[in-house]
């Protein structure tokens, strides 16, 4: 969310976090990893319930009179959409305590009223790093609520900003040990002074990979989350191209986060940031969510559902700034059917690493990569590019396979090496077969789960 940090700053939501007190956090020592792939451990944090994966976005309808006196967007049909599109949380981003405490209840209201969980925005729960009781009577004017999720502290920190959060975190998780302490990181293409001084948008040059290899692990050592939540959003230029580090900085997250034992999330591009950025075809968005799903991510998140409010030259999102479903709303129901059919066995799976196929739309790195796996044999039929993620379910092979091509169909064999009886889950449609060799075929960007007894 880079592009949106500049509309944050404008409205002076997140920039009122000064924080300078410092903690001794000690950095935890990050094991090196041998090449080939390595293990994700099975995700032991369930916010929304056991076998659930968090499908979310960012931008919750807004409240009145922000940009050029909009009406209320707080309604149960509003709110109702967010539901009917198979997302089960929302990031409030306009509703905030310090600006209308009135906006932030109603929002609760209006997702409780849809059985839908609502991440606050709330910086200033930062109280909390030296006034602990001040913090809890804030938080508790939300908390009650059923659809109160947890709390967003900051979008993109920077690493001077660790120490203090880390403070923040530890009595948040004190006063709401069952809630979500919501932080999202910058991606790897972030400049140096983002990463380094909290500067959005400045000079300072593009970080190396050392630079962001060590902002992950100081957030992780210092920050202790629950999760990582990241953003990258790949569909730049004109189509097809698409950002050559997608892979790459996914890689490193979920390294980080398997070496500490903690899910990671990903947000999902669905606008375009102008004229460089374009707003994701159909097959784009299915891509970004079946690939993140076959490197193991265990949270989806949209960057935007409504769109924001202020940025007339911003186009897609799920839902317009009036509220209108936009053609996105559809392709992010339908991926979404998917995620919540294989959420329940992808949460008890162990992420080993993928099997590629061909070319890939960006660079794969090596450490992910595996040569074969369990029964898996070969892939014949097709010279599209392929990616399988590779999973251990207590000792069962379960394989999502990804058309890894956000620009042709294909019909191709995936083989094993002897006959199997497999559970195979394609657009939310669970069938069973018994045989050796099963004929797949996929959309652009889709993905089904082969699941074998």
């Amino acid at each position: 969310m880079s592009r949106l940090a500049q509309k944050i700053s404008i409205y002076g939501i997140l920039g009122l976090l000064i924080l300078t007190s410092a903690c001794n956090s000690p950095t935890k020592l990050i094991k090196p990893i041998e090449k080939g792939g390595f293990s994700l451990k099975k995700s032991t944090y369930a916010p929304l319930g056991k076998g659930i994966i968090p499908i979310g976005a960012w931008i919750s309808p807004p409240r009145e009179n922000i940009h050029e006196k909009n009406p209320n967007y707080i309604t149960n049909e509003n709110f109702k959409n967010v539901k009917d599109a198979g997302l089960n949380f929302i990031i409030s981003l306009y509703e905030n305590l310090d600006i209308s405490v009135d906006s932030v209840l109603k929002a609760l209201d209006a997702a409780d009223a849809n059985g839908l969980k609502l991440i606050v925005n709330d910086p200033g729960i930062a109280s909390g790093q030296d006034d602990y009781d001040t913090m809890v009577e804030r938080i508790k004017t939300y908390s009650g609520s059923p659809a109160y999720l947890g709390t967003m502290l900051y979008d993109e920190p920077a690493i001077p900003l660790f120490d203090s959060f880390a403070l923040v975190r530890d009595s948040y998780k004190k006063a709401c040990p069952d809630n979500v302490f919501y932080i999202n990181i910058l991606p790897d293409y972030a400049k140096k002074d983002q990463c380094y001084v909290n500067k959005a948008f400045e000079s300072g040059g593009n970080m190396t990979k050392e630079d962001y290899k060590n902002y992950l692990t100081q957030y992780v050592s210092k920050i202790n989350p629950e999760f990582i939540s990241y953003d990258y959003y790949p569909c730049e230029g004109a189509f097809p191209s698409i950002k050559e580090g997608y892979f790459t900085n996914m890689c490193e997250v979920r390294e980080i986060a398997g070496l500490n034992g903690i899910p990671f999330w990903v947000f999902i591009q669905s606008c375009s940031f102008g004229s460089y950025v374009r707003v994701p075809k159909r097959a784009e968005t299915f891509w970004q969510v079946n690939t993140a799903l076959a490197l193991g991510a265990l949270g989806i998140q949209y960057f935007c559902y409504w769109m924001p409010l202020e940025y007339d030259s911003w186009e897609g999102g799920i839902v317009s700034r009036t509220g209108e479903k936009t053609p996105i709303y559809n392709d992010v129901k339908d991926i979404n059917k998917q995620i919540s059919a294989i959420d329940a066995v992808l949460t008890d799976c162990v992420s080993k690493g993928v099997i590629t196929l061909n070319s890939s739309p960006a660079p794969i790195p090596e450490k992910v990569i595996l040569s074969s796996y369990g029964e898996f044999s070969s892939v014949t039929g097709t010279n599209n590019p392929i990616l399988i993620g590779c999973f251990d379910q207590n000792g069962k092979d379960v394989f999502y396979v990804v058309n890894n091509s956000i620009e042709t169909d294909c019909t191709f064999n995936i083989n094993f090496k002897a006959n199997k009886h497999f559970r195979i889950i394609q657009n939310a449609i669970n069938e069973t077969k018994t045989s050796k060799s099963l004929k797949l075929s996929l959309k652009a960007g889709e993905g089904v789960l082969i699941q074998i007894d």
